[in-house]
């Protein structure tokens, strides 16, 4: 059999390799992102912002305070926590009998519940830190770190997503994932048309998603979750969302 010429493949054959590829055009960003505008021996005051749909109280997030930094403890016990709130901001507060003093800090949010057991921690849903060098009474610059969602590349069999965490968080092992959605829809509420574990341990890097079939000229929803992945789509837990993007393909670019 003769082959046939590049300018001679059919989408079959394209499909096979990857596919066309597609430009990303991201409308909407939706990370948490958070600020600590006062610090207090006695509170934090702890302002945030967290993606649409989101259910501060009903999806058990939570404001944690670890001593030390800038790295999120593997499983230090808090200093301090609160429940978030709605309304985009909430104080947390000292573990009882204790102060928060001028030493260093990391606040941060967890987009979904944490555990204590044995003397040590588990904190599978942080999703954004800000880290307090001076403590109480310090002048350095608190430093934030969101996490974020994004595109490296889209072809029509795959996406390569770029993702990051805070520094620390091991997304592997915590159940960590992304979900892809065809059209303008709640990722908190919609199961997913596609999704995939994140296959790292890096708090920040790329993650494949294979099985596509991409389309140009459509709307599409992703959303990083920092935890509750499971092989089964009824069993995904769809609450921890750490970043959303709501972005669009341009017109197929053959290779």
């Amino acid at each position: 059999m003769t082959p046939r010429r590049d300018d001679e493949r059919g989408d079959d054959d394209l499909l096979l390799d990857g596919g066309y590829a597609f430009s990303v055009t991201i409308s909407d960003s939706q990370p948490v992102t958070m600020t600590v505008p006062t610090v207090y021996s006695g509170f934090f005051g702890v302002a945030y912002d967290t993606p649409n749909g989101n259910q501060p109280v009903a999806y058990g997030n939570q404001l944690l305070v670890f001593a030390g930094g800038p790295l999120l403890p593997i499983d230090a016990l808090p200093a301090g926590s609160s429940p978030a709130a709605s309304g985009g901001g909430a104080f947390v507060y000292p573990a009882k009998g204790t102060s928060f003093t001028s030493q260093p800090y990391v606040c941060a949010y967890s987009v979904g519940p944490f555990s204590v057991a044995g003397g040590k921690g588990h904190y599978p849903n942080i999703a954004a830190t800000a880290y307090i060098p001076g403590g109480v009474g310090g002048t350095q610059p608190i430093q934030s770190t969101p996490s974020a969602l994004g595109v490296q590349t889209a072809q029509t069999a795959f996406i390569t997503w770029s993702y990051t965490l805070p520094s620390g968080v091991n997304p592997s092992a915590n159940g960590a994932w992304i979900g892809l959605w065809y059209g303008l829809v709640s990722p908190y509420d919609a199961p997913p048309n596609f999704f995939a574990p994140i296959v790292g341990s890096d708090s920040n890097g790329l993650s494949p998603m294979p099985g596509l079939r991409l389309s140009g000229n459509m709307d599409y929803v992703g959303a990083l979750f920092t935890s509750g992945y499971n092989a089964s789509k009824s069993l995904l837990k769809q609450k921890a969302i750490a970043a959303a993007i709501y972005f669009s393909l341009g017109p197929p670019q053959p290779p």
